[in-house]
């Protein structure tokens, strides 16, 4: 594959995982199946690969808990949901 490509999709990879931090309704699934499909084609590495699901467990995880939180600190607060 060509570098470009490779760049695209290692760009498409980071903006899908950085949506996922910002959304209500954080879920990896689409950008899980991208991942594989970046691998299956080959414009990411084993080391690649590793790193991208990661960083999205990473940051479907990171996004849940502060909505979790936040949901806490308004139901503590009395402020409703």
């Amino acid at each position: 594959m060509s570098d470009w490509a490779k760049a695209k999709a290692e760009q498409l990879l980071r903006t899908y995982v950085e949506q996922i931090s910002k959304s209500q309704f954080p879920d990896g699934n689409l950008c899980e199946g991208m991942i594989e499909m970046a691998y299956a084609t080959a414009l990411i590495t084993d080391t690649g690969y590793g790193y991208w699901k990661r960083r999205l467990e990473l940051a479907v995880q990171d996004r849940r808990f502060e909505l979790r939180k936040r949901k806490h600190r308004r139901l503590t607060q009395g402020v409703p949901a």
